[in-house]
């Protein structure tokens, strides 16, 4: 059984090749149990990196970082990084500041008609 796996194994090889290239990078072995088999696979194919894009405003930080511990993950908080190495006067927070663009407020505003709720202008 070991040279027939051998044997399928330099032949799929062969094939991905001829297909352009393409390796295998990862190699599993299933000779153990089906709980350990299913656990290897999952850290295999496991997303390593989620990026969420939200609006700062938005209070993601504690779902995401929930998320991140129950399926074994990192979560950065890339507002959180920005503002700590601003606070902290960090190279990279004067780098970050001096990168800092104002905006202007969004024509609507100006518009005839449009109400500020919190006197912003």
């Amino acid at each position: 059984m070991d040279d027939l796996a051998k044997a399928q194994g330099a032949e799929l090889a062969a094939a991905l090749e001829k297909a352009g290239g393409t390796h295998v990078m990862e190699t599993l072995k299933t000779d153990k149990s089906d709980e350990s088999v299913k656990a290897d696979l999952t850290c295999l194919f496991r997303a390593k990196i989620v990026i969420v894009n939200h609006a700062p405003s938005l209070q993601v930080d504690v779902p995401c970082a929930n998320l991140a511990i129950r399926y074994n993950m990192l979560y950065l908080s890339v507002h959180q990084l920005i503002r700590e190495h601003i606070r902290n006067n960090t190279k990279m927070g004067e780098r970050l500041l001096l990168s800092r663009q104002q905006r202007a407020l969004s024509e609507a505003f100006h518009q005839v008609g449009v109400m500020d709720a919190h006197d912003e202008m």
